[in-house]
């Protein structure tokens, strides 16, 4: 049986890292999987966004019971979104489990798992977003239980060959959003589960607060180009509301992270604003073992070898 066009689009995606791998491009590379699933199509992107769980209110179903259902910015019809192995039913748990064998067969290090920035698992996790009456909502257990699936589901699928790490938010940075007192037991149950190899704390909300984990100036005109004329219009009238005004400091997660490094044993990987070398050399002097960049390599993509010389 030939393959399917979708696995044969996952295999291009990891014979193209392959090929990075070999041209020595990257030492150690970390992949996420967002709710918004990537896969490969002629650029070796398509992003499949906004994607809805439908689950029945009356019992807490297996993963069988989750479908990806309609996807409003590529306008899939429900049922449309393809798995690694072309099934049009594929659950959000299904297609994590893809993503970090592709990830494995790619020959990647480690996989993250994004339960941040309002993103389909951080939504169950937040009580601003999750109005939930089944077991998926409500208490701590309940709102937990999707991102616990996805974990799971990842960590069956690549064992203890591939480190498995989690992005977790500690404040969404809107109101009535999740907040240090309930973050921090969320990432003490996920500690206790003994699933992860380390947590990344960030914060903010991609749909109401993108500028909780940039900071800085606002790039609005930036946004505007990149949107529909009508998504431009509307940014101009509400823009600031998504994306407010908040001044830079380095390390500004640093004050909220300190406290989940005070109540957990596991590794944990510092974010947010870090650009200067004292920064990531006092990071283990405050317990983390990781740190995290990403504007300063979009600026600078050998700043870690420029340190290091």
């Amino acid at each position: 049986m030939p393959p399917t066009r979708p696995q044969l689009e996952q295999d291009r995606i990891a014979a193209a890292y392959r090929d990075l791998e070999r041209r020595k491009v990257t030492e150690k590379i970390v992949t996420q999987y967002v709710d918004r699933v990537r896969v490969v199509r002629e650029k070796a992107k398509e992003i499949v966004r906004n994607v809805y769980v439908q689950v029945p209110a009356d019992a807490c179903p297996i993963d069988g019971s989750f479908r990806i259902l309609h996807d409003r910015a590529t306008g899939l019809q429900a049922g449309a979104v393809p798995d690694a192995a072309g099934r049009t039913d594929a659950t959000p748990v299904d297609v994590a489990t893809a993503a970090a064998t592709v990830a494995e067969n790619a020959g990647f290090d480690a996989v993250e798992i994004h339960l941040g920035h309002n993103y389909l698992p951080s939504s169950f996790l937040s009580p601003n977003l999750n109005k939930r009456k089944d077991c998926y909502g409500g208490s701590l257990k309940n709102r937990l239980r999707f991102p616990r699936r996805i974990i799971d589901a990842v960590r069956g699928a690549v064992d203890d060959r591939v480190a498995v790490v989690a992005k977790l938010n500690m404040a969404d940075g809107v109101e009535k959003g999740l907040w240090l007192e309930e973050s921090l037991q969320f990432a003490s149950m996920l500690e206790a589960d003994g699933q992860l190899d380390a947590i990344q704390l960030t914060g903010g909300s991609s749909l109401l607060n993108g500028m909780y984990f940039f900071r800085g100036d606002v790039p609005m005109e930036e946004f505007i180009a990149t949107q529909s004329k009508v998504v431009g219009w509307g940014m101009r009238v509400m823009g600031h509301k998504i994306f407010p005004e908040m001044p830079f400091e380095e390390a500004f997660f640093l004050p909220f992270a300190r406290q989940f490094r005070e109540a957990l044993t596991m590794p944990l990987m510092l974010l947010g604003g870090i650009n200067r070398r004292d920064t990531i050399e006092g990071a283990p002097d405050e317990g983390f073992e990781l740190v995290a960049l990403a504007r300063s390599l979009l600026r600078e993509p050998n700043l870690p070898h420029q340190m290091r010389d």
